[in-house]
């Protein structure tokens, strides 16, 4: 199976003057050891599952 992970940025029509909308092609074991990283890098500098690192 492979998965078809997205995410979009400025998507404020009303201000925005540009929309981009990108993702990746992964296959199970490559979205598990994808995971796996990004965990580690939260846990790294202190997120906590759930907690929002947007700012």
């Amino acid at each position: 199976m492979h998965w078809f992970v997205t995410d979009e940025t400025n998507n404020d029509f009303v201000t925005g003057t540009f929309f981009i909308y990108g993702g990746l092609v992964v296959t199970d074991s490559q979205l598990q050891e994808l995971h796996t990283a990004i965990e580690a890098i939260r846990s790294k500098y202190g997120y906590l599952p759930g907690e929002d690192t947007a700012l």
